[in-house]
């Protein structure tokens, strides 16, 4: 596999990670904190949402190290985050610790029902938001630049 298919994969990977948690995170502020379009999330699309962020804060745990495998649950399992956005968010949180029990915290919260997230929940969920994000724009601006036409 060449440099450039290796890059490309790599952001599709994390652009649909960004992409998949930015939905489900809009969803659960649009809901709970009564925003415009709150009434056009239904619960099936709440409850997704709410499954999504669980996994991805699970995955994250498990990348990070903080819980073993049989801790988290088998979508999380299979959601490989990869080795160099686990460094990123390891940079990135440099004395702002992301701990194992600051993630149980926001896992039972996003499991209450109905959802009640703290502001500093959202403000973890945003700041790893933003790394995943700004991960996937450093692998976008990596991919090469060809064309089959001069």
């Amino acid at each position: 596999m060449s440099d450039a298919t290796l890059v490309v994969r790599q952001y599709e990977t994390a652009s649909e990670l960004s992409e998949g948690l930015a939905r489900a995170l809009i969803d659960v502020k649009r809901v709970q904190l009564c925003l415009p379009g709150a009434d056009s999330v239904s619960i099936i699309q709440l409850d997704a949402s709410r499954r999504n962020l669980v996994t991805f804060v699970e995955a994250i745990g498990l990348a990070l190290g903080l819980w073993p495998e049989e801790r988290v649950n088998e979508t999380a399992q299979q959601l490989r985050v990869p080795e160099a956005l686990v460094e990123w968010m390891r940079l990135a949180h440099r004395g702002e610790a992301v701990t194992a029990p600051r993630l149980e915290v926001v896992l039972a919260h996003i499991g209450a029902l109905p959802t009640v997230l703290a502001h500093s929940d959202f403000l973890l969920l945003e700041r790893l938001l933003g790394v995943v994000d700004t991960y996937a724009t450093h692998l976008m601006r990596r991919v090469p630049f060809t064309s089959g036409k001069n």
